[in-house]
This record gives structure tokens, sequence and C-alpha cells, in this order.
């Protein structure tokens, strides 16, 4: 699942540097360096569990210019992507025989991330003006 997802965000960046808006706001360049500190740390860790929970606070922080897109252009996202990532996390959740750290913190965190992704989407297309870039609350 992990291996997927790093595949498919690599073909976002690509598809997003080729076709897409090449600008860099404070708040990117704030999450990109937050996410290198922590990629940094998670090299120096010797343990599984604290790696994997380096794991999820670095792509959490790496998340937010993705939940500030969504609420800003949520027409410019698709929910149902962050959906089915989340029901594909709930089937890796059931397929887990030894509850561990390492095992069903990455799941969770992608449903509860994902899920609330989502739901910024479809509420912020439901109350916006289509197509009009929207203020961050």
């Amino acid at each position: 699942m992990t291996g997927i997802g790093v595949l498919e965000t690599l073909l976002i960046v690509i598809l997003g540097w080729r076709f897409g808006d090449r600008r860099f706001a404070r708040l990117d360049t704030v999450c990109l360096f937050g996410a290198l500190v922590g990629l940094g740390l998670w090299y120096q860790f010797n343990s599984p569990a604290l790696a994997v929970i380096a794991m999820v606070v670095i792509d959490m922080v790496g998340s937010v210019p993705t939940l500030v897109h969504a609420w800003r252009w949520p027409y410019e996202e698709t929910w149902l992507t962050f959906v089915l990532w989340s029901i594909s996390s709930l089937f890796t959740i059931l397929a887990i025989r030894q509850w561990q750290v390492t095992s069903y913190l990455p799941p969770v965190y992608y449903i509860v991330m994902n899920t609330v992704i989502a739901l910024v989407i479809l509420v912020r297309q439901k109350y916006s003006a289509r197509g009009k870039a929207l203020a961050v609350v």
C-alpha cells in the first residue's frame, strides 16, 4: 500500500510540475522543509516504531498543502480518490495479523487524513461558487 502511495505521489508531482502551477508559496516551502527534516530524523532512528511514527508525522506535514488546496480550490481535487485510499486502508487494517504500532498506525492515519481531505472537498464544493478561489479561514 505504501509503495503504491509513493508511486501515486511521484506521478502527481511529475504531472503537476509538467502541467500545473510551479510556484511555491511560503506554506509549501515550510512543509517541504519540515518533511525533509523529518526524513533526516527518520534515517537516524534505530526503532521501527519510531520510524513509523516519523513517517506518519512527515506525511501529515506534507498533507497540509493538499488540505489548503482542497479548501481554496475544491473543484481541482477529486474526493473519490481520497475515499478510495481510505477504503484500501480499511482493508489493510482487516488484513493485519499482528497488532503493533508499526502495522496499524499507517492505515489508521491514512483513513483519518484521507477522509478529512475528502470531506473538505465535498463540503467546500457544496458551499462554494464553482471555479472560484476561496479564502482560507
